[in-house]
């Protein structure tokens, strides 16, 4: 399921917001544990045709996990062919880490606010 997104129109979230078990990219990332990096995902066979229809071409997608346990991907579009470099990739795993981080700190403070106020 889609949680949070930028720069999409409606119409794909309206498609592509939840994606049935195992299709999609994203379910693909998530199944091998592997970073996904395409050069044109108009050619890519896990692109759905909601994915097609935004017309983007490169793509990144990097698995977050939190205590061993898978709890999203992140990715990044391009709308030209492009295939990310080493270093992108590495960037994007650290931003996938902060943002696993801050998961992790949101729900200990939601548990231990729960436990205060009993």
């Amino acid at each position: 399921m889609l949680q949070d997104y930028r720069n999409l129109p409606e119409e794909f979230i309206q498609r592509a917001g939840r994606i049935p078990y195992p299709k999609g990219a994203t379910w693909k990332v998530i199944n091998t544990r592997e970073i996904l990096n395409v050069r044109n995902a108009q050619e890519d066979p896990d692109v759905g045709p909601a994915g097609r229809d935004l017309e983007f071409r490169g793509m990144l997608g990097i698995l977050i996990t939190l205590e061993g346990k898978t709890i999203g991907v992140i990715w990044l579009l391009s709308y030209r062919e492009y295939l990310f470099t080493k270093s992108e990739e590495d960037l994007l795993i650290s931003i996938g880490t902060q943002i696993a981080i801050a998961i992790a700190k949101a729900k200990l403070y939601k548990e231990l606010s729960q436990k205060k106020s009993l």
